[in-house]
């Protein structure tokens, strides 16, 4: 499948845009890692754990570190100039960061439930998952992407209807009064959320919102989506059985399922959404017994990141972890059995 894409990518497409499928295509090949350290190397996989959340945890800490100077940091870190690899030096993360993390969060709230039921005794895996899930929250907060934040409030809320404590009641109850609240100010009173939000990227997303719900012009970043969306959209349905093959302005070059379908046509596209979940659903098949629904929702936020953005190579190293966890988690839960016998 990447031989093909590269084929025509390449053979079709302006020079310029020569290498814009290096992304999509790491994140694959990442992804299989996961699969060949699970068969192979279950011994690796607790040290693959630690150096993962460990890595991700300083990252995340210096981040949100430089986020509370600067709110534009992480989009910095999108850009390829001298200013953008000056702050990777300093181990900041940026875009990749971002949706890497959103993945990694049903994994780490599948470990955390593992341990707090008492199953499985690590305590220092329980001390990093913990820091690495609040780190990330704040960070998906303080980064100030939409996309990212409204991820993550889904998987939140999934995760927490799931559990029958008087705390997670509360929580998922507050989470729907926010919920309730931003939507009815956007329809009703939509100034009194422009002047909390004042100062921040949102804001400017909530205006973009009012313009386009209104149908008056607008430059915002909800706006202009749409418009690459539809783009998008509309070259494939006009060029459903193999697409336009080029990745021209034919294509609205900000998703990557959308842009696949229009680039290649329909078969391709239904490959590309396959070939982007094979992973977590191998992992539910073989490991995922005690974690079947957290991959489930792995699984749908692939997707969902892959329809509305593109996807960042980083994301395959989270997979690598979730195929990790659940190894270690079915060892640790032979020896258990092993030691009760």
């Amino acid at each position: 499948m990447l031989t093909y894409l590269w084929i025509v990518h390449v053979h079709n497409s302006p020079s310029e845009f020569s290498r814009r499928h290096t992304h999509f295509s790491i994140f694959l090949l990442t992804a299989l890692m996961a699969l060949k350290i699970i068969k192979d190397e279950p011994e690796s996989c607790l040290v693959l754990m630690y150096v993962i959340l460990i890595s991700n945890g300083v990252t995340l800490l210096l981040t949100i570190n430089a986020l509370m100077f600067d709110h534009n940091v992480s989009r910095y870190l999108s850009k390829s100039n001298d200013f953008s690899r000056e702050l990777s030096v300093k181990g900041l993360g940026g875009y990749g960061i971002v949706y890497a993390n959103l993945i990694l969060l049903p994994f780490i709230i599948g470990g955390l439930k593992a341990i707090v039921g008492r199953v499985y005794q690590n305590k220092f895996l329980f001390l990093l998952l913990s820091l690495n899930f609040c780190l990330s929250v704040v960070y998906f907060i303080k980064a100030q992407y939409s996309i990212a934040l409204a991820l993550c409030c889904l998987i939140l809320f999934c995760s927490l209807i799931r559990f029958k404590s008087v705390l997670s009641t509360s929580l998922t109850t507050l989470m729907l009064l926010v919920a309730a609240f931003a939507c009815f100010t956007v329809i009703s009173a939509p100034e009194i959320l422009v002047d909390i939000l004042e100062g921040t990227r949102y804001q400017q997303k909530v205006i973009g919102l009012m313009g386009l719900l209104s149908g008056s012009e607008t430059t915002a970043a909800v706006s202009s989506r749409v418009e690459v969306y539809t783009r998008s959209v509309l070259t494939f349905v006009d060029n459903a059985a193999f697409g336009v093959g080029a990745y021209d302005e034919r294509i609205g070059k900000h998703s990557d399922i959308l842009d696949k379908f229009a680039q290649f046509g329909l078969i391709y596209g239904l490959s590309v959404m396959y070939a982007l979940v094979y992973v977590p659903i191998k992992m539910r098949e073989w490991l995922g017994y005690r974690m079947k629904k957290e991959i489930l929702l792995v699984v749908v936020i692939i997707l969902l990141i892959a329809t509305l953005n593109t996807v960042p190579l980083e994301m395959g190293v989270s997979l690598i972890f979730g195929g990790c966890l659940l190894v270690y988690l079915a060892r640790s839960e032979l020896s258990g059995k092993i030691v009760r016998q």
